[in-house]
């Protein structure tokens, strides 16, 4: 036994740990992601997917997308993101395997493996005199990096994912032709250059930052390797911009930015702006080393705009003035903590918001690129802080044994990262997941909280009959968030619209009023479903007793589209009781073509036969209610009014059949039981009569 100890050990110590060092980077990332393969689509999934037209044609759509705008095939908007490589990608994704997102997630999470082992040959090449183990920390520190997770685990992000991967393979076959003089190289080089542009057009950064890497790490023996270098990569622009005024109508599609989108577009000073965009950069940095708590959102009232005298400001503008000297001092030097930071810098530069106000303010999916230079940065810089001591000739164990500063401070955050990044890939199930918990996480973002009413709305709320207790609940939640959104802006016609529908719900009628209008003055051109809108607000005025406003409002509606049924159930329910029987009958009527399965209908026009004096033909009607999914509180009311109709055709026993109905779905509800009792009363039952009427009292 003792043997075997020791064959182990020497084993162990003369494994070549370097050889598998990439396998091992790739492997791990899988597994570290592996979590997310069963998940749904998220957010921006469905534009990239099941609602875009050219993607779910397959295959065939393949050279409309080439020549069409990044969302061309979801949006009908002024674009100005030409990204077709993951689009297309997507559109032989669908053909292979349409409306499953599973396929969608191991693409994401084999590329980023790949990514992971294409890295360390790529620090392999650019260091080549540093020690294995330092090469496979600045990987290994990637690849666990919490950052990372928006983009791995969101499907659409596949841009930025390939985006990366083309770039490493880029700077992989420049470097081998600064180094080899191999033309196929430098063809190489370039085209996956390109390729990197067409995936996300961020990369084109990569234009000074290849240059810059042949600089740091190739001999400075032969100048024409740069103008070789320029040369290629100045085409490989050329060509990408050409497709991309092919596709978009210009090099670059100037469009007003919202608000609600960019918070630094909220104010016009100059000044304050480069002071905000200043603070995004010192923000990105924190994020790099201290990632928690993530969020997908950080549009408007996240980061509050800032000035010159503003704390945030001065800290950020100190880092970012701090790390410029740093570069300027070391930068003939050939320092490879300088080239970390140059390349963070020159790769962030076109998302900052310094040089050109973006359509976002933030995102975790823009440190994708520029977080490979603070890695490299930080592992170099913590291994010239302990004094890392190692040759070729040190065995793993070696390593370890010399080094426990390094690889405790280096093991300590990779387990803090690592646990970081698979709980948070939990998050992205889906979206009703990832809204629940992010808006507590960033409960200043407006599109975080707006996002979770709407998801709560369609998830939760929508699945339940009215009436149900859960479903108020529900309804109360989002009240509360909405509010909270719209403290923020209240430019949000969407929000305002669940707001009256929540109230409606709750019966406050005073406040879905006050919300539905307020509400309509946010209406827009571009916002759908008007008529809903006045369908409720119709709902509103009619049970606030305000009957010609409501009949106003349903018109309104009924205006702007005649196929909605329930708004058509509205008019007819308002005209029956203003007494316009004909309209209030033709109304219920076409509401009843356009749905039949709709209870409420039904009701109402049981109601109006009821009205009427056909108790006959109201009590056949209400009888459609029973069997159709209807609301609670539609139920009790239809079994309600059925026993009023049998009570005035005397036919008691029916009467109390049918108000008991409503008493199983709710015992206190007081006019069932005041009807029971009158009608047991009318029967001479006095006993049973004072039976109900004694629970009737004894109610609040």
């Amino acid at each position: 036994q003792t043997k075997t100890v020791k064959e182990i050990a020497v084993a162990f110590t003369e494994f070549n740990f370097e050889k598998w060092y990439p396998i091992f980077i790739a492997l791990f990332g899988f597994l570290l992601y592996a979590n997310t393969l069963t998940h749904d689509y998220v957010l921006d999934d469905e534009t990239v997917m099941e609602k875009n037209k050219f993607v779910t044609k397959g295959i065939s759509a393949i050279p409309e997308i080439m020549l069409t705008a990044y969302r061309a095939g979801s949006q009908d908007r002024q674009e100005n993101l030409y990204r077709p490589l993951s689009v297309v990608m997507f559109a032989i994704e669908w053909q292979l395997s349409p409306n499953k997102p599973f396929l969608g997630h191991l693409i994401n999470v084999l590329l980023y493996a790949l990514t992971g082992f294409l890295l360390y040959k790529l620090v392999r090449k650019w260091f080549p005199d540093k020690h294995s183990f330092v090469l496979f920390s600045i990987c290994i520190l990637f690849m666990v990096h919490p950052l990372h997770t928006e983009v791995i685990a969101n499907i659409k992000s596949r841009d930025e994912i390939l985006g990366l991967l083309f770039a490493i393979l880029s700077l992989i076959a420049f470097h081998n032709f600064a180094t080899r003089k191999n033309i196929l190289q430098l063809l190489l080089g370039t085209f996956c250059f390109f390729l990197a542009m067409l995936s996300k057009e961020s990369t084109v950064t990569l234009a000074a930052a290849i240059p810059l890497s042949l600089f740091f790490f190739t001999k400075p023996d032969d100048n024409k390797k740069y103008v070789f270098t320029v040369i290629a990569l100045v085409i490989a622009v050329i060509l990408y911009f050409i497709l991309r005024k092919i596709a978009i109508g210009g090099l670059v599609t100037f469009q007003e930015v919202s608000v609600l989108n960019n918070s630094l577009v909220g104010t016009d000073n100059k000044l304050d702006q480069f002071a905000t965009a200043i603070v995004l950069v010192g923000y990105y940095i924190l994020l790099f080393f201290f990632p928690h708590p993530l969020s997908f959102d950080y549009s408007l009232n996240t980061i509050p705009i800032a000035t010159f005298s503003d704390v945030r400001f001065l800290i950020s503008m100190t880092a970012i003035i701090a790390m410029a000297v740093y570069v300027l001092i070391n930068l003939k030097k050939k320092n490879v903590i300088a080239f970390g930071i140059l390349f963070f810098g020159i790769t962030l530069s076109v998302v900052s918001n310094i040089f050109v106000i973006i359509e976002a303010t933030l995102a975790e999916r823009f440190m994708y690129l520029p977080s490979l230079g603070l890695c490299i940065a930080v592992i170099l810089g913590l291994e010239k802080a302990t004094k890392y001591t190692a040759n070729a000739n040190f065995s793993f164990l070696s390593v370890l044994q010399k080094n426990k500063l390094f690889i405790t401070v280096l093991t300590v955050v990779l387990i803090l990262f690592t646990l970081k990044t698979f709980t948070r890939n939990l998050d992205w199930k889906d979206n009703f997941t990832l809204f629940s918990v992010d808006k507590d996480h960033n409960p200043n973002s407006y599109r975080n909280l707006s996002g979770y009413c709407n998801v709560l709305f369609g998830k939760k709320i929508v699945p339940l009959k009215d009436g149900d207790p859960l479903k108020l609940e529900y309804c109360k939640e989002a009240i509360f968030y909405t509010n909270k959104s719209l403290a923020i802006t209240q430019d949000n016609f969407s929000a305002w619209s669940l707001l009256v529908y929540c109230y409606l719900q709750l019966k406050d009628y005073p406040q879905a009023l006050a919300s539905y209008e307020t509400g309509i003055k946010y209406y827009t051109e571009k916002t759908p479903y008007l008529d809903n809108f006045h369908m409720m607000g119709a709902n509103a005025y009619y049970y606030s007793g305000n009957l010609s406003k409501a009949l106003e409002v349903a018109k309104a509606g009924i205006a702007i589209t005649d196929t909605n049924a329930l708004l058509w159930n509205s008019y007819g329910m308002i005209a029956s009781d203003l007494n316009d029987l004909p309209t209030a009958k033709n109304a219920l009527t076409k509401s009843l073509e356009l749905d039949s399965t709709s209870a409420d209908t039904w009701y109402n026009l049981g109601n109006f036969y009821a009205k009427n004096g056909d108790y006959v033909t109201a009590i056949s009607t209400y009888n459609k209610v029973e069997k159709l999914d209807a609301a609670i509180l539609t139920s009790i009311n239809a079994y309600n009014n059925t026993g009023n109709c049998y009570a005035v055709l005397k036919q008691y026993d029916k009467a109390i059949e049918n108000y008991k109905k409503a008493l199983a779905f709710d015992p206190t509800n007081k006019s069932a039981l005041q009807n029971i009792s009158i009608t047991y009363n009318n029967l001479g039952q006095s006993d049973k009569a004072k039976e109900y009427n004694a629970r009737l009292q004894g109610l609040p």
